[in-house]
């Protein structure tokens, strides 16, 4: 069985992402409801889980609910969140031989903020969007003379104000399914090491 390294506990729901280690064990549903004031909607979109680094990437293990009952697009929001957050390369769902024995630790009544992270940061909430398309990772929606067509680059590619604005587009104009909502800073440092590897000499 493959050694899990950085193994982390994770809750997503309406684009945010709340994590912590694993061994610190927190109570993440009571954490969401002590910030946001609801406890996190388990049968309309919110995902809990673990996920952790594998060659390349990170792998997810869907915890809560079952992965057959987690919408497609719910489980690319936290794919999408978790490559955001660590600058993974890629994400995709842990395959059963992966998946690390889980202890059961002790949980913590009152849990420290400090030790859950919370992505998108507060103040990085109303940040732009892109729409990329998942089949070409780097490809993004653009709109010329009404057509929509895809761009590698970003400042030709159509930027939502808001990840609403972005949902509202991909419900009402989106031309295929493969398409998901990129935060803009996310995709520029992703454009940089593109171009950053493209330029090195090895030396």
């Amino acid at each position: 069985m493959a050694v899990a390294r950085d193994l982390r506990r994770f809750l997503v729901f309406r684009w945010t992402l709340l994590e912590c280690r694993h061994r610190d064990d927190l109570n993440l549903p009571s954490v969401w409801a002590e910030r946001f004031g609801f406890v996190p909607p388990f049968d309309s979109g919110a995902v809990a889980g673990l996920h952790f680094t594998v060659g390349g990437g990170r792998a997810v293990y869907p915890a809560r609910p079952p992965l057959p009952k987690i919408p497609g697009a719910s489980l690319a929001q936290v794919f999408t969140l978790i490559r955001d957050k660590h600058g993974a390369a890629s994400v995709r769902l842990a395959q059963p031989h992966e998946v690390p024995p889980i202890p059961r630790l002790l949980r913590i009544d009152d849990p420290s903020p400090a030790a859950v992270e919370q992505w998108p940061r507060p103040r990085r909430f109303n940040e732009p969007l892109l729409i990329e398309y998942t089949g070409a990772e780097g490809w993004y929606i653009a709109t010329q003379d009404q057509k929509r067509i895809y761009t590698q680059t970003i400042k030709d590619a159509r930027t939502f104000a808001h990840h609403e604005d972005a949902e509202r587009w991909l419900r009402e104009d989106a031309p295929i399914e493969e398409l998901l909502p990129r935060y803009l800073a996310a995709a520029r440092a992703e454009e940089d090491q593109r171009r950053a590897a493209l330029t090195d000499d090895g030396i």
